[in-house]
């Protein structure tokens, strides 16, 4: 019997409608070195019914959640790993059969590394691709979009600085797979900030690896409106990242590894720059809710051009008047820009280094 080497931990409440596509994709999988653990938060729409299937198959753990939140029987899946990798894959979502052989391979050849990134797209409800991993780069993560064709080892300290900047630069858990002796360092996931959770543990993440990217299209992330994650404009929302930007930091701070980074760094800065960001984000949200009361199709479609002509504009005004004061008087600038000052500013290595890929097995 094949010894296995990596963990699914597949989180499911009330998502029958996406459940057994997610399964398949695991059942899929082009390497048999594979064991699953899923945890059912007590679903009321014939989930567990359907889960009752796999309870005797040897690969497969069905479990019970806790009924203490989402990030609660995250943590229970953790708790079930045993396996030298694993991988958060929500039931909503998909991976592709080559997932298992290709980041088991990759961490393999970066023993000190005990994380491994990897492309996915957005998809919605039919499954059908809505947003390449490229458009994703391109439109929400512009300093990666010129290095995402090569392999390559992010240094953590530019990991964690990139959080203050695009908030995470994964986008979703099921673009990671982990080495599992991240777990007794990372103490689980917080349920103390809603839907931010994963937000805290990717940051988190920093203090302890670099992370390892490869250039392979392994997952899907499916985007639609009932999602737990889909929130990101709400004020509960902006202020749990506040909260975790701002606890993060201090932590950041103690660590030894980033010492000599103390004498050059603005904290401030760092959380003004986010702030400024997610209250925008927060407004935006706002004056888009008030723009579709009482709205007329063609007269939406005339004010949210015009609002979104306001908004380049005020970009535009507020990046020329934090250059004029050279960042001092008003920290706001392009998340490109930002990043890159981090960078210099910083000493931190860019572009990335890169690693051998692909790997003969």
């Amino acid at each position: 019997m094949t010894r296995s080497r990596f963990t699914f931990c597949i989180p499911n409440l009330n998502k029958i409608q996406y459940l057994p596509i997610c399964i398949d994709s695991v059942l899929s999988q082009d390497s048999d070195v594979w064991e699953c653990v899923i945890v059912d938060g007590f679903s009321s729409d014939g989930s567990w019914d359907y889960l009752q299937q796999f309870a005797s198959d040897s690969r497969f753990k069905i479990l019970r959640g806790l009924k203490q939140g989402m990030y609660a029987d995250w943590n229970e899946c953790l708790k079930h790993v045993d396996t030298e990798y694993f991988y958060f894959l929500p039931s909503d979502d998909v991976c592709n059969e080559d997932l298992v052989s290709k980041t088991t391979l990759a961490l393999d050849s970066q023993p000190d590394i005990d994380a491994c990134h990897f492309q996915f797209n957005y998809v919605d409800e039919q499954g059908q691709v809505t947003r390449s991993y490229d458009q994703i780069l391109r439109s929400q993560l512009s300093l990666y979009s010129g290095v995402s064709h090569y392999a390559h080892r992010r240094s953590a300290h530019c990991e964690f600085m990139m959080h203050f900047v695009y908030r995470t630069v994964y986008r979703t858990m099921n673009s990671l797979v982990f080495r599992r002796n991240i777990i007794g360092k990372m103490n689980g996931f917080s349920s103390s900030y809603g839907s931010a959770g994963d937000y805290d543990w990717s940051m988190r993440l920093s203090f302890y690896t670099d992370v390892l990217y490869i250039p392979e299209l392994l997952a899907a992330w499916r985007r639609y409106d009932e999602q737990a994650t889909q929130a990101p404009g709400s004020p509960q929302n902006f202020e749990n990242i506040i909260k975790i930007a701002a606890s993060n930091l201090e932590q950041f701070l103690q660590l030894n590894s980033a010492h000599y980074l103390h004498a050059q760094m603005e904290k401030q800065n760092l959380l003004a720059h986010l702030k400024y960001k997610y209250r925008n984000s927060v407004d935006r949200h706002s004056i888009q809710k008030d723009l579709e009361k009482d709205s007329t199709p063609s007269d939406l479609n005339m004010r949210q051009a015009l609002f979104a002509r306001l908004v380049f504009f005020r970009g535009l005004s507020l990046r020329f008047f934090a250059r004029l004061t050279r960042y001092r008087l008003f920290p706001y600038v392009s998340e490109k820009g930002f990043s890159r000052k981090l960078l210099r500013d910083l000493g931190l290595t860019w572009p990335p280094v890169s690693v051998d890929w692909p790997l003969d097995r």
